[in-house]
Order: structure tokens, then sequence, then C-alpha cells
């Protein structure tokens, strides 16, 4: 993303890093800007499965 402003821009990533987390359907669950601890990171991963 970050070598591709305009796909960058659509997805609304204003900072890198920035980690998107989609459910099956493709609808974004959990954002997080910066590097995630690997806690929230796990937590966010679950939600999306469920």
């Amino acid at each position: 993303m970050a070598g591709d402003p305009r796909h960058a821009e659509a997805l609304i990533i204003e900072h890198t890093p920035t980690t998107i987390i989609r459910d099956t359907g493709g609808r974004e669950v959990s954002r997080a800007t910066g590097v995630p601890s690997l806690p929230p990171f796990l937590v966010a991963t679950a939600r999306a499965r469920e």
C-alpha cells in the first residue's frame, strides 16, 4: 500500500504501518495504526472469525 498512494487513500490510510483486519465478508472489524502488540491483534483476529 505504501507504494500505491491511491490505494492507501481509498482505504483511508493516513499513517504507516496500518493494520486492517477484515471479517470473512470483507467488512473491516479492526484497524491499528503503528505496530500492533500481539494480544490486541489476536483479539481482533478472533473477532473477525466470528
